[in-house]
């Protein structure tokens, strides 16, 4: 029961530090996935605003016939714009080359606007391909992390079992342990009980070996008295005495 309980100790101990260990790996890789995942959140903002600009594009495009380049319609706006101010137009003259100005200005405008869109497009393109690459470097930390934790994590969860498995066993151990304590303490109880008796068997062979042998040295005073009245009784009758007289 020491043994597997001091194995227990130890198991929870290395337990113990491990779980530290996955602790500040869930931190650092929740901190890690937390940043890929915002910056492929990002990715896709920054995509779908790609395929909205693209979009208005196609629109102004079907909207317009474009066939001149921004700078060549400002200049034969500023033309028209300087022939209504220097030439003595017509009404009906000048009409249309404020229809025609209005309509390049309108063309030009639309092409500003691709412009806009265009720059929009390029700055947002290198927005993309940036968050894209510090979303895919967040990714590797990440699989970095989880492939440096596998080995710990399996130790861990090898380590857990083999320690309940051990505790399983303890606890049987234990339960055994308490039984035959039990019983070895009714079996003390037994024979303390036992060793009174025998105790008092050994008073009682005493006392009768005590009287036993009082009783033999009676019988051997009494002997011996007899032996002694039988040869003094001899040496007054001046008998002749015998070898068992003698001893």
């Amino acid at each position: 029961k020491e043994e597997l309980f001091k194995i227990i100790f130890s198991n929870i101990q290395e337990l113990r530090e491990l779980k530290k260990g996955m602790d500040s790996y869930r931190s650092v890789k929740d901190d890690i996935r937390n940043k890929r995942d915002s910056g492929n959140q990002k990715f896709k903002e920054l995509i779908t605003e790609v395929k909205n600009l693209n979009q208005l594009k196609r629109d102004i495009f079907k909207k317009n016939d474009f066939n001149a380049s921004p700078r060549y319609l400002k200049d034969q706006i500023e033309k028209l714009e300087l022939k209504i101010e220097t030439e003595a137009l017509s009404f009906d003259v000048e009409k249309k080359v404020m229809i025609k100005i209005k309509d390049l200005k309108k063309k030009y405008n639309s092409m500003s606007k691709i412009s806009t869109i265009n720059d929009s497009l390029s700055k947002i393109s290198e927005d993309v391909h940036l968050t894209k690459k510090i979303a895919d470097e967040f990714h590797k930390q990440l699989v970095s992390q989880i492939d440096k934790n596998k080995e710990g994590f399996t130790r861990f969860k090898e380590l857990s079992r083999n320690t309940t498995e051990l505790r399983k066993e303890k606890d049987s151990i234990t339960e055994e342990y308490v039984k035959i304590k039990d019983e070895i303490n009714k079996l003390n109880d037994s024979l303390h009980e036992k060793l009174i008796e025998l105790n008092k068997l050994f008073d009682l062979i005493g006392e009768e070996k005590r009287i036993k042998e009082e009783q033999r040295k009676k019988n051997v005073e009494e002997i011996l008295l007899e032996k002694t009245k039988s040869i003094e009784e001899k040496f007054r009758n001046r008998k002749k005495l015998t070898t068992q007289d003698l001893i």
